[in-house]
């Protein structure tokens, strides 16, 4: 029997058992797919982010090999419909062997309608790769894996208009050092309630409150004297994309928050966050692309560290001379605040990233990667300051039957932001 076939014929069988007339079902034909193999090499000047004052640092070459699979795949309506991607990649580094690993994704989104009147989705997401900061390990390897289950219900008070919508959530963060684990597993839970409007073309504008706790269960009771073991936040957040016009878009992800620790009471706070982007497509061959923000960062490095806020800008501009080609350039500049726990103390950190990519696809299904990319992070002294150099050089096959949007489920969320190593995003 042909998959498709398959398909039609298990839908039937759960419409049926839903109540549904089998023959009154109509099922879409298009199911959409991205197969996506890349193979990289890349160059590390620091793979394991070792800070200045250390006297064993050494580079790396790293080759990189992956496969990702994506699918749209309708189900009882074009509203209802399944939305799955799954990758998986083998990292070999030739000087550091120790961090050779398998970084894996997998994306799955159950999009629903009920009638008129309801819709919602159900998502899954999931990343496993190295740690970031590989320094407080070293020559151990950490990895970390992060999966999220959220779900969504909204009532469609019209076509524009949903009120209310209602979420719940619950992520997980895992690490695999024993040192790591005690002191940064976490588990947060929580819920939010909102309005949406979207009648205005591709702008759209969400309102509501979010709240949520955050646990870290393996923290022993010294620990928790320190930094605590749970704390819970309360959010009000406006979530907005406005369309000016055919070549501008503007985006803002405004926040208020009420952070309460379970026991430190005196490093409870109040902040605002925010992340503004705008999008202008210059001209048909050149995009710009800025964005700030502050945000709050959970700091995984440091046992003596609370918490951390981010503020930055980046800058990027995309320039497309021919159809096959593009050169991007990334300037990204961030000011980091650590606030410290109970006897800890305080301190600055000042980020500056940045570098040029080249893209290259002589056919349609093909595409060359070079990139350089080099960040620093300058502290209070050479321990808490370190410097990375990457030079990439990848190539990258997609075979799909004419919908490459999917390609954004096989990419790590920090693809939309940032410089992602091993990823050729």
């Amino acid at each position: 029997m042909k998959p498709r076939i398959f398909l039609h014929w298990l839908l039937g069988v759960i419409a049926a058992g839903m109540g549904y007339p089998v023959g009154a079902v109509v099922f879409p034909e298009a199911i959409d797919y991205v197969l996506q193999m890349r193979s990289v090499v890349e160059h590390q000047s620091n793979p394991a982010r070792l800070p200045d004052s250390a006297t064993d640092k050494h580079s790396s070459p790293v080759l990189v090999n992956g496969v990702g699979l994506a699918a749209r795949i309708p189900l009882l309506s074009d509203a209802t419909r399944l939305e799955l991607a799954g990758s998986l990649a083998d990292a070999r580094y030739l000087n550091t062997s120790e961090l050779n690993h398998q970084p894996a994704l997998f994306d799955g989104t159950l999009h629903w309608r009920a009638g008129q009147l309801f819709a919602g989705k159900v998502n899954y997401h999931y990343e496993k790769g190295l740690n970031p900061s590989l320094d407080s390990t070293w020559p151990e390897r950490d990895l970390m894996a992060d999966g999220t289950w959220n779900a969504e219900a909204g009532l469609r008070v019209t076509d524009a208009l949903t009120l209310p919508v209602l979420g719940v959530f619950r992520r997980q963060v895992r690490y695999d050092n024993e040192v790591n684990r005690e002191l940064y597993n976490r588990t947060t839970e929580g819920w939010q309630a909102a309005a949406r409007y979207a009648g205005m073309g591709l702008s759209q504008i969400q309102a509501g409150v979010r709240h949520s706790r955050t646990d870290f269960p393996l923290r022993n009771l010294a620990m928790t004297e320190r930094i605590d073991n749970r704390y819970t936040d309360r959010e009000l957040f406006l979530d907005a994309v406005w369309a000016m016009s055919v070549k501008t878009t503007l985006g803002a992800n405004l926040g208020y928050v009420q952070r309460r620790y379970d026991t430190l009471h005196d490093r409870d706070l109040n902040f605002h966050t925010f992340a503004l982007q705008a999008l202008w497509d210059y001209s048909p061959k050149t995009r710009v692309e800025m964005r700030v923000w502050r945000q709050p960062f959970a700091y995984d490095d440091d046992p003596d560290l609370l918490y951390a806020i981010q503020t930055g800008a980046r800058a990027s501009v995309v320039w497309r001379p021919t159809v096959k080609t593009a050169l991007s350039l990334n300037l990204e500049r961030m000011r980091q605040q650590d606030y410290a726990g109970v006897g800890g103390e305080d301190r600055t950190r000042h980020i500056l990233r940045y570098g040029p990519q080249l893209s290259w696809q002589p056919v349609e299904n093909m595409r060359w990667v070079l990139a350089y990319y080099r960040s620093r992070e300058t502290g209070s002294a050479a321990y808490n300051s370190y410097e990375q150099n990457y030079v990439r050089l990848g190539v990258e096959w997609m075979f799909d039957n004419g919908d490459l949007g999917l390609t954004r489920l096989l990419q790590p969320k920090a693809c939309n932001y940032r410089f992602v190593a091993l990823n050729m995003c």
